[in-house]
């Protein structure tokens, strides 16, 4: 029983925790001159424009549910400007992340925004990405329907309209855009730069705050902030930034992040009878490209 018991946490440690293929560079102190503050400053106001855009919306959208004691409806179809609009604000979006990603590479370094890795690195982490983050999120969402079934009045948003066939390709565009917006904007901001602000904090035992429970709690309660009108879907969203935020940790790749949340949010758009399809395909993917580092560390300690 003992060997068993044995082999099956070291299971559950190599799935959940990432084998890394090298050391992570230690981020260099930054010298604070005036144009690294000018620069700051620009940067938090792209971030806080960011929150603002998709804070406010959503706590409207959950004070509807509360006070209509159900899910939205929408039962008109949107107008073409509407759709337009609605493409322009992610577009918006993308661009203010962007812009705090390059702010932040130019104050912290090239080591603060997880681009400048090999690319087995990116590899790796986008495997590990996949393979953990994808099996939780489908655990969270069976739990979330057990939910609903239980408290129906907190269901949260959703948008039933049969009436958008006038403006169907709008429809899919700024579904993809969405996926794109949420992909891109809320990993820099709300993960990569949170965990970078926090990193600069001093926190228990020594650490950075970022380096403690505390960091991957307060990254975890920005990430559900701005998701509220999903109600009790709140638990889907936990097991995915908990470990987009061990990925960061110990890979520190930002396209893998990136590239793996937006997949999901792609996937879910697919037809029904083609997600569990492209769900098996995207996990076969995950394993190949994390099982590199595994056979390097194998190879380093045999």
């Amino acid at each position: 029983m003992d060997g068993l018991r044995s082999k099956l946490v070291a299971f559950a440690k190599g799935f959940v925790f990432p084998i890394r293929t090298d050391q992570l560079e230690p981020l260099p102190a930054i010298q604070w001159t005036w144009w690294r503050k000018v620069l700051f400053v620009v940067m938090l106001a792209a971030a806080g424009w960011f929150l603002w855009r998709i804070l406010f919306p959503s706590i409207s959208w959950l004070l509807y549910i509360v006070q209509h004691d159900g899910p939205v409806v929408l039962t008109e179809t949107p107008r073409q400007e509407e759709m337009m609009s609605w493409l322009t604000n992610w577009g918006l979006i993308i661009a203010s992340a962007l812009v705090v990603l390059a702010c932040m590479g130019a104050i912290g370094g090239k080591q603060a925004t997880g681009l400048f890795r090999p690319a087995r690195m990116h590899a790796a982490a986008f495997g590990y990405f996949v393979r953990t983050v994808y099996p939780f999120s489908v655990l969270a969402a069976l739990l979330y329907l057990v939910m609903v079934r239980a408290f129906p009045q907190l269901q949260g948003f959703a948008a039933t309209s049969g009436k958008i066939d006038t403006a169907v390709e709008y429809a899919y565009l700024n579904s993809i855009m969405q996926a794109l917006a949420s992909g891109i904007a809320e990993e820099i901001v709300a993960t990569v730069l949170v965990y970078w602000l926090l990193n600069h904090v001093p926190g228990p035992k020594g650490k950075t705050l970022a380096e403690s429970g505390w960091g991957t709690a307060i990254i975890i309660v920005v990430h559900l902030s701005y998701h509220t009108y999903y109600g009790v879907g709140l638990v889907m969203v936990i097991p995915s930034v908990y470990f987009s935020v061990i990925c960061w940790r110990r890979m520190r790749s930002l396209p893998a992040i990136v590239a793996g949340h937006v997949l999901w949010d792609l996937i879910l758009l697919a037809p029904r009878w083609s997600v569990g399809v492209l769900f098996a395909v995207v996990m076969y993917i995950g394993f190949r490209l994390d099982s590199e580092p595994r056979r390097t560390k194998q190879v380093q300690t045999a």
